[in-house]
């Protein structure tokens, strides 16, 4: 019985890992057969076993140990999986989904997100996802022997851009042909089609490399799988800063056999009109800005606008398109009252630079409520600052050190601080245990240190919100509310 089982199990292999092995129903006993789309198997009423299924059994009693190891991967998968999760709520202030649903799928499928935050885009997009993904990454981080071992093992297929060749031919067939048997397999792709990563709020051009892959895939299979490519919108409300939020778009998945007449006729025309069709559904999940200009004044208004009526992160992002098309219709229709804006914006920003003020202290007031709460959470603030003083100064100070691109900064602070929470937390229970003599579970220690983190963090920004308000003087903030005033006006806020 075990040995007819073995060929089911290489089959699963094959189309876990994307090896090339075809499903052969020669090859399983008769009592066997596939129901599902993860290739379960179900059992009927089986013939006796014959010397010749036991010859062919031991054949390939490699595969079981090959099974073992694709279990194991898979629980790792989970586990790290897990990790990523919890980490990358701590590490965000708040992440909000919209079209969340559309990430648990049963077919194969490209993931492509923007690309602002280097390793926090793949992570922050896979990691709602219901299947396991394979990572299509940069060549270069394949060059040495330890990053080649890690990847490779770590669910990642190496594509060379001209940056890793130098500016020489690009030889990529061998990871195209990877990434074909891993979706024939029904497996899941990421990419980040902008070819590099960029901490503007903008999308670049895409490659076309995702649309080839996904055509070479479904070509090969005569269109008759169910490839699909799922954008993925990424906004960040800092890409770069630790305790930002995110905002994740997902959009509506784009299946490849719709354009099945058009490759048929002219394979280079699908894959541009593919790639250009992305793009724009790409586009529609984020805020996309022509230039760092209107970025910046982009990032002003809509500072204003979100103290002025805060909304929850969708409706937000639906103000703020909103807000950017208003703002280039100025621009276009009317240049003489864009540059009064621009000028009228400029100079409310610098006065609050000036007078080391943020905008939130302008129109928000401090309730009795927060004042008794500052009183309250002094205690457990200190402590906060105490017990998580090294494990956040620390990856910041990394970063400031090693670190001389601004699209790496997130990246730097995530990574550091997966090794220092943890490293912190057990030295700090481990003091605590040897020195006060206290026993308990370590798991409610860790709890507790992020707690009084959690209360560290809001003691500082209610605290420096009331202390800005206090020392706020009636005429600036009469000439403030005025300047602020004229902004809204000239913007039509509602």
């Amino acid at each position: 019985m075990c040995f007819q089982i073995l060929p089911v199990f290489e089959h699963i292999i094959a189309n876990e890992f994307g090896e090339p092995a075809e499903y052969d129903p020669k090859r399983l006993p008769a009592s066997m057969h596939f129901d599902s789309f993860y290739m379960k198997p179900v059992f009927s009423r089986r013939k006796k076993s014959s010397l010749s299924d036991f010859g062919k059994g031991v054949g390939h009693v490699g595969s079981i140990f090959n099974f073992c190891g694709v279990k194991f991967m898979t629980i790792l998968y989970e586990i790290l999986k897990a990790i990523v999760r919890l980490s990358l709520r701590i590490f965000y202030s708040k992440i909000t989904f919209e079209n969340r649903k559309v990430a648990y799928y049963d077919h194969p499928c490209i993931v492509i997100s923007n690309h602002p935050s280097t390793l926090m885009d793949p992570l922050n997009a896979v990691a709602w996802i219901g299947p396991q993904v394979k990572f299509l990454a940069n060549a270069s981080l394949f060059k040495s022997k330890a990053g080649n071992w890690f990847f490779n093992t770590f669910y990642c297929i190496p594509i060379e851009r001209y940056q890793d060749t130098g500016g020489k031919p690009l030889n990529n067939e061998a990871a195209f042909l990877k990434a074909r048997e891993h979706l024939h397999g029904g497996g899941t792709i990421y990419m980040a089609p902008e070819g590099g990563s960029f901490s503007r709020r903008e999308l670049r051009p895409l490659k076309t490399g995702f649309a080839r892959i996904a055509f070479d895939a479904a070509q090969s299979r005569n269109f008759e799988m169910d490839l699909a490519i799922l954008p993925v919108g990424l906004n960040y409300s800092n890409p770069r800063v630790c305790r930002s939020t995110i905002f994740t778009k997902f959009g509506t998945p784009i299946y490849i056999r719709d354009f099945q007449t058009l490759y048929g006729k002219d394979p280079v025309e699908a894959v541009r009109t593919l790639r250009d069709f992305t793009y724009e559904k790409l586009s529609d999940l984020l805020i996309c800005t022509k230039s760092p200009e209107e970025e910046r004044l982009l990032g002003q208004l809509e500072m204003i606008c979100q103290n002025h009526k805060p909304l929850p992160a969708p409706k937000d992002f639906e103000r703020t398109q909103g807000l950017l098309a208003k703002l280039r219709a100025i621009e276009k229709q009317n240049p003489e009252q864009f540059e009064e804006l621009k000028t009228t914006v400029d100079q409310y920003f610098e006065q609050l630079k000036k007078e080391g003020l943020r905008d939130k202290a302008i129109v928000q007031n401090i309730k009795p409520v927060e004042v008794l709460g500052l009183l309250l959470a002094f205690p457990f603030s200190i402590l906060g600052l105490l017990f998580n003083f090294f494990p956040v100064a620390i990856p910041g100070w990394v970063n400031k050190k090693w670190n001389h691109e601004p699209a790496y900064d997130a990246t730097f602070k995530y990574v550091t601080g997966l090794v220092t929470f943890p490293l912190f937390y057990g030295l700090e229970v481990s003091a605590i245990k040897a020195f006060c003599g206290v026993n308990g579970f370590w798991g409610f220690y860790f709890l507790f240190f992020y707690a009084t983190g959690l209360c560290a963090e809001w003691f500082l920004k209610t605290g420096r919100l009331f202390l800005d308000k206090n020392r706020l003087q009636k005429k600036l903030i009469a000439q403030l509310l005025q300047t602020r005033a004229k902004i809204i006006q000239l913007m039509a806020f509602e």
